[in-house]
């Protein structure tokens, strides 16, 4: 016993001695990081930012040529656009206050993003010199004083005026309806293009009408959740179509001014640096859509609603009938109906690229399998040149070829149509190194947006190692993109291990994954699962007899889209990437 006591006293004190100096340590850390951080001296600067009609104000700001500060030191709510900062300004009354902490004696740039009114309303409106930003040297805990030099009436809801895009609205709708019904279309593809009483049957015309009514509920559902953001505490709150153009302000936001800018000047061309962003990040054929509609409708945003629209419902078209040809009609629906009600697929009402690919991705698989190996080669190259992830329909569709080669043993010479696919690539590399220099000028450009790769996994990892529900001020919920990769990964393999399905779907579905898995970061991995449209039938061959489990899909699904699109309307940054 006396032994056993010396040995638990042994142990004591050996733990004490770790725990005195694991607490050494940690002091002799703090004490360190205190020194470090007195080396390099700051200063506290108040801002102070005066109007009368402003109801939320943004600072915009950097320190000695618009640099930026370190992210310990920056003001709570401070986010990075364009690498530059934007802090949150706290109302008092007509002045609006925020206080930075910056290196003595740098000299601060900055000006004021006014992004809303007094009463509510959105606007976009940028307050500072007439020839140049302020600029203010900084002083030992002192202050900055601004009154705003903006008129009343410059402060006006950026608002989409509707009413006068219905004229251009009707032609493009009549005009886009020609082109799909041209008698020489129909008589060059008659095998590959859908005849009308196709498109009439009872299940086209049910999804049809799912897809609309679906998305016209979403609609009027953010529209009364804007009018009530709009009027907190009204007892009356008329309809207006102030408030339906208002919240329509949301799908100009993200990566879509991207578009419209490349749409209107061009691409930038200068030297490839990686110090700012710049527009060789985004593929040409959309903001050539963009430009194309604003012939009819001046609104390139409006434009880009409709035509997104339009697209995606004719993707759910497409894949109903693609997914018929080796599966039931009900799996087919069931599928069309998964892609519909999936959490992300809102995008397909936003005036961005992925209806456009979704149905171009779609469609060329469709058109391979049919033997049109000149439709399926340009309608590749087409989503090449949407998205990146283009590129990736050239393996399964090589491997389409490939297996009606086996059936047959004879070459189809239209197959050299799927050539466009990398030629589509390889054109607008060599277009980026016209004008930049850099002939990897779209891939390199990406670490300025974050979208690094890096090794398989690792940002799920990471996610383990230090789990949260949101991340970097309400970026993104990674816990949600979390779980649908995780579960997209489960799918994935229950696709390989199915018997009888089709390959091409697998290198498709695999090659799409792996992108998404590959990534640094776990931000938008929603929007990325979105068009890999494989893993919406895997999931109705999985539920198809199980009543109980498509209803609890039905209602995950309906109920998180519905969150996300209502996020998305009212701005907040991770529902719009």
């Amino acid at each position: 016993m006396k032994a056993t006591g010396r040995v638990t006293t042994s142990r004591t004190r050996l733990a004490r001695k770790l725990s005195g100096s694991i607490l050494i340590a940690l002091l002799c850390y703090l004490m360190t990081s205190n020194t470090l951080l007195a080396e390099t001296p700051t200063t506290i600067q108040e801002i102070r930012y005066h109007s009368a009609e402003a109801g939320e104000v943004f600072l915009v700001w950097g320190v000695n040529g618009w640099q930026i500060i370190p992210e310990a030191i920056r003001p709570p709510g401070t986010i990075l656009q364009k690498n530059i900062m934007n802090t949150p300004m706290v109302r008092e009354g007509n002045t609006f206050i925020t206080r930075i902490q910056v290196p003595s004696g740098a000299t601060i740039d900055y000006g004021f993003l006014i992004t809303k009114t007094r009463n509510g309303a959105k606007v976009s409106v940028w307050e500072a010199n007439e020839t140049e930003d302020y600029q203010a040297v900084t002083t030992q805990d002192g202050f900055i004083e601004v009154q705003t030099t903006l008129a009343p009436g410059q402060l006006q809801a950026n608002v989409i005026d509707i009413n006068s895009q219905w004229p251009g609205l009707i032609f493009l709708v009549l005009g886009l309806g020609l082109v799909l019904s041209s008698p020489s279309i129909h008589a060059r593809f008659g095998r590959s293009i859908p005849k009308y009483k196709e498109y009439v049957n009872h299940n086209i015309t049910k999804l049809v009408l799912f897809t609309i009514i679906s998305k016209l509920i979403l609609l009027l559902i953010s529209y009364l959740s804007y009018a009530v953001y709009l009027n907190p505490n009204e007892q009356y709150v008329p309809f207006s179509s102030v408030y339906l153009t208002q919240q329509m302000e949301a799908f100009g936001r993200s990566d879509v001014v991207w578009y419209v800018e490349i749409a209107q000047n061009g691409y930038e061309s200068r030297e490839f640096t990686v110090d700012r962003h710049a527009s060789w990040a985004f593929y040409p054929l959309w903001p050539l859509f963009l430009k194309l509609s604003s012939v009819l409708i001046a609104d390139m945003v409006l434009a880009g609603i409709i035509l997104s629209t339009i697209l995606f419902l004719l993707s759910v078209i497409l894949l109903y009938k693609l997914i018929s040809i080796d599966f039931s009609k009900d799996i087919a629906m069931l599928t069309a109906v998964i892609m519909v009600i999936f959490p992300s697929s809102y995008f397909g009402l936003r005036p961005g690229p992925e209806s456009l690919f979704l149905f171009l991705a779609i469609g060329s698989l469709l058109y391979a399998r049919q033997n049109n190996w000149v439709l399926a080669g340009v309608l590749g190259a087409l989503a090449t040149l949407s998205r990146l992830q283009g590129v990736l329909l050239f393996l399964p569709l090589l491997y389409i070829y490939y297996q009606q080669y086996r059936s047959t043993k004879a070459h189809a010479p239209a197959a050299l149509g799927l050539l466009l696919i990398p030629a589509a690539l390889l054109s607008f590399m060599v277009y980026m190194y016209w004008l930049t220099g850099n002939l990897f000028a779209s891939f390199d450009i990406q670490q300025v947006w974050d979208n690094n790769l890096s090794y398989p996994f690792a940002a799920m990892v990471q996610f383990l190692s230090v789990p949260h529900i949101i991340h970097y001020y309400g970026f993104d919920l990674s816990l949600v993109s979390f779980v649908f990769v995780f579960f997209a990964i489960i799918l994935t393999v229950a696709m390989v291990r199915m018997p009888h399905m089709r390959a091409e779907y697998i290198i498709y579905t695999m090659l799409s994954i792996y992108l998404i898995i590959a990534r640094d970061t776990l931000t938008a991995s929603l929007r990325y699962l979105m068009p890999v449209f494989p893993l919406y039938l895997i999931l109705a061959l999985l539920v198809h007899d199980r009543k109980t489990t498509q209803n609890l899909i039905f209602f995950t699904f309906v109920s998180l889209q519905l969150f996300y699109f209502l996020s998305f309307v009212h701005t907040y940054n991770w529902a719009a990437n």
